[in-house]
């Protein structure tokens, strides 16, 4: 460092100093004017290197004290900016700060949000395109599109019904849980529990109604319990049936029983009707909670015109496979 070169430079202008002045003492000592000049040389040289280091120092110096000066200024304005802020100034920066960060943060996120759709958009087009080309491949990207609208929520995920819901949904589609609620409450109005006889006015209905429903959750215990035996195994949630389940649907007396015209029931219901578009409409609307396309609505009337002498049998049979499918079986 400077310090150390100057003190290296003062140490050999003294030492050569001392050696001119023994070459005096010595009347030309050739050894020790070698030496002098030696050291005289090496003095002169550190001390070109001293004043250099010297300098270079100063100059730092000066950039160090320029900037120690802009910056104590900066410091001083910005002291003298806050000061002149009030409480209320500071707050209102602060609020249009955090204000500007969430907007971008939504800018962000609504880029994003549009480029997934712009790329869906795409992925339609591209599916359209595939769907009379590559049928195979067109189904793969259907399924890309799906999923990502089931991520997103607007497509619901295909999840089947549990045991208990698949059997109450079947006799309610038929019409059969009607006719299990009117039994219900017909023996509970017969001899009311203690609850229901003990209810006040104002509770009276709430308390039949529940005690109606217990009743019928009792009367279908067996039922229940079959389904349960039956669809209850997780191996079985996928789209395809297992054997069990497909002969309980085609020949266990629970379905069948549902399947046969009795009452108000749904059979009864459509077996009444003359006009096959009627059948459509109204075993589509019961079973699957929606109207059938006018593919479905063709297929009905050409299955109905093709069975003329045993009508009943046909519509029971419609009515059957409407309950046994996929579509039914899964919430979506």
């Amino acid at each position: 460092d400077l310090a150390r070169a100057r003190a290296v430079s003062d140490a050999l202008a003294g030492a050569a100093t001392q050696a001119t002045r023994a070459v005096e003492l010595t009347e030309g000592d050739a050894a020790l004017q070698s030496l002098a000049a030696t050291l005289a040389e090496r003095a002169s040289a550190k001390g070109r290197q001293a004043e250099a280091a010297a300098q270079a120092h100063a100059e730092k110096q000066a950039v160090s004290d320029t900037a120690l000066a802009a910056l104590t200024a900066a410091r001083g304005a910005a002291e003298d900016a806050t000061a002149r802020l009030g409480a209320d100034d500071l707050a209102r920066l602060e609020r249009e700060a955090v204000t500007a960060r969430h907007a971008a943060t939504v800018a962000a996120q609504e880029a994003r949000r549009l480029d997934a759709q712009i790329q869906l958009a795409r992925d339609l087009l591209a599916h359209a395109d595939l769907r009379g080309t590559d049928p195979a491949a067109a189904e793969v990207a259907w399924q890309s599109i799906v999923n990502r609208w089931t991520e997103v929520g607007q497509v619901a995920a295909l999840r089947a019904l549990s045991p208990e819901q698949l059997a109450l949904s079947v006799q309610q589609a038929t019409g059969a849980l009607a006719a299990r609620q009117a039994n219900a409450a017909a023996a509970i109005d017969k001899a009311p529990p203690e609850a229901l006889a003990k209810a006040s006015d104002d509770d009276r209905a709430d308390v039949r109604a529940m005690q109606v429903e217990m009743r019928m959750v009792k009367d279908a215990s067996g039922l229940l319990r079959s389904a349960a035996t039956l669809f209850g195994d997780t191996m079985t949630e996928g789209f395809q049936a297992s054997v069990s389940q497909a002969l309980y649907f085609g020949n266990a007396p629970d379905i069948q029983g549902q399947l046969a015209p009795s009452g108000s029931n749904l059979v009864a219901t459509l077996v009444a009707m003359s006009d096959a578009d009627a059948v459509a409409e109204e075993a589509y609307v019961a079973v699957l909670s929606r109207p059938p396309v006018d593919d479905e609505r063709a297929d009905v009337a050409a299955f109905l015109d093709s069975r003329p002498n045993d009508r009943t049998q046909a519509i029971a049979e419609l009515v059957w496979a409407l309950v046994s499918s996929n579509e039914f079986r899964f919430n979506h």
